[in-house]
């Protein structure tokens, strides 16, 4: 009886341990660092430079996410326009889709926000995306943001003469889709 009763433990403890590491969707959660899904200098075009170098990200800017980062880019101009390239990890798939629809999709859907003539798709492999812009003056703030699992990725930048050009903005983000999803799918 002892060995039996010793045996439903182990089971139940080792059925408990299997489900714990799979998400509330019942897909097996990611351990990627988010660092290693930001872009680097070499994804943006010619005339960039970083002007904060990939960090995590304090807890107080991670919008509830277990872990964050970030990279900031500048461009060589006189107005030194900034780019910015933001990954969060939540706990589950779950809380990274509330997440989303609560404080992320708003970054890009604002009541002034419009999409770009030309741009052909936010996104190929996102679970979700959304991109807005809005016009200041010459330029305009775009934003791209995605949900893959348990990860969001929040991209801002300024398109403009002196900026960063729309072609080169889709360019990226085409680029970070099917890398995050590769990524997270190996």
């Amino acid at each position: 009886m002892k060995n039996i009763t010793w045996a439903i433990v182990f089971s139940t403890l080792l059925v408990i341990g299997i489900s714990c590491s799979r998400n509330e969707y019942g897909k097996e959660s990611h351990t990627i660092p988010t660092l290693e899904l930001l872009i680097s200098l070499a994804d943006m075009p010619s005339g960039w430079q970083v002007e904060q170098e990939p960090q995590y990200l304090d807890k107080g800017y991670r919008f509830f996410a277990e872990e964050g980062a970030a990279i900031v880019f500048i461009a060589d101009t006189t107005d030194r326009i900034a780019t910015a390239y933001r990954v969060y990890r939540y706990a589950t798939v779950k809380a990274a889709t509330k997440e989303f629809d609560i404080e992320f999709v708003h970054f890009a859907t604002g009541s002034n926000d419009f999409i770009p003539d030309g741009w052909s798709s936010p996104s190929l492999y996102a679970d979700a995306s959304q991109i807005g812009c809005t016009l200041h003056g010459s330029r305009m703030n775009c934003v791209w943001t995605a949900r893959y699992d348990e990860y969001i990725v929040l991209f801002t930048t300024w398109i403009g003469p002196d900026a960063m050009a729309l072609k080169d903005f889709e360019r990226l983000v085409i680029q970070s889709d099917k890398k995050i999803y590769e990524r997270l799918n190996e």
